[in-house]
């Protein structure tokens, strides 16, 4: 399992020293970005492709346009990534008249369908393989029901595909719907498992909130997320503990051991800018890469 972490300029600087090892840069989508990356060490690419409109492929969530896949292609290959990463994110503005509550049962047959509709596209250009489903974060934007595990479950199972595993995401999610975190990770497709994401998790509040109020960084509506946990962060002991318990059922088969697990701090713009520390940063990446290399 290889061990992975955001192109950020801190991680540059740190890798520059020789102060951290990793295996390589996560980078997103970004041809500028992704050849300073491959100038370091090997990358692979973060691909912004959604499903669950219902549009019949995936959606680009920075074109905001179904996807260019000869644009995709050319990313991958240059890179060697070797999967294809999708996010389960239906929108309101595709589902207007859906519900807010995540058991609505015609919301979840709707975005079964409309989800099943784009990911069956996609299978007809890369086959199944090759493809990889998120668990998507609480999001305002999106339809709560796909959040659910057993709406993740079905899509994966039926078709045979990949699972990426965001574990902040899960205990993001676990919060929402008010269960317990490891009873709502053992629902996810763990033996779909193919890529790992994990993050610390941070409130939004006190000298933290004030500092990104007082710089307002434009890529982020800091106003919306005051006192909301997000993720992306640098990882708290509490973080890590979960991490723990999410390695050792890697150890124990019950989790398939995927090719890569990534740490997702840090990144481009401005609000990741201000969310990294990277004397944290220092501390935590030799920790996390002994710790994920000593998976058995």
């Amino acid at each position: 399992m290889e061990f992975a972490v955001n192109y950020s300029e801190p991680l540059v600087r740190l890798l520059a020293k020789d102060a951290v090892q990793i295996d390589r840069i996560k980078c997103p989508a970004w041809p500028n970005l992704i050849e300073k990356a491959m100038a370091i060490m090997p990358c692979y690419v973060h691909l912004p492709l959604n499903i669950g409109n219902g549009i019949g492929d995936a959606f680009n969530s920075e074109t905001n346009e179904k996807v260019d896949w000869d644009f995709i292609e050319g990313l991958i290959k240059k890179t060697d990534t070797p999967m294809i990463n999708m996010h389960l994110s239906p929108q309101k503005n595709y589902h207007p008249d859906l519900s807010n509550d995540p058991y609505d049962a015609i919301s979840y047959e709707q975005i079964l369908e409309a989800s099943s509709r784009d990911l069956e596209a996609v299978i007809r250009r890369w086959g199944k393989d090759m493809l990889l489903i998120e668990n998507p974060f609480p999001d305002s934007r999106g339809i709560p029901v796909s959040i659910r595990p057993d709406l993740i479950n079905t899509l994966v199972e039926s078709y045979g595909v990949g699972f990426l595993f965001d574990i902040s995401h899960a205990r993001l999610d676990a919060r929402e719907l008010n269960q317990p975190e490891m009873s709502y990770v053992m629902a996810l497709p763990l033996k779909h498992t193919a890529e790992i994401h994990l993050t610390g998790i941070r409130t939004i509040e006190g000298e933290y909130a004030e500092k990104l109020l007082k710089n307002k960084p434009k890529d982020f509506d800091i106003e919306d997320y005051l006192g909301k946990e997000i993720d992306h962060q640098s990882m708290s002991e509490d973080d890590f503990d979960f991490l723990e318990k999410i390695y050792a059922l890697i150890t124990d088969g019950i989790i398939r051991k995927p090719w890569v697990a990534s740490m997702e701090h840090g990144g481009i713009g401005p609000f990741w800018e201000l969310s990294l520390n990277e004397e944290t940063l220092a501390v935590q990446l030799p920790r996390l890469y002994n710790r994920t290399h000593a998976v058995a």
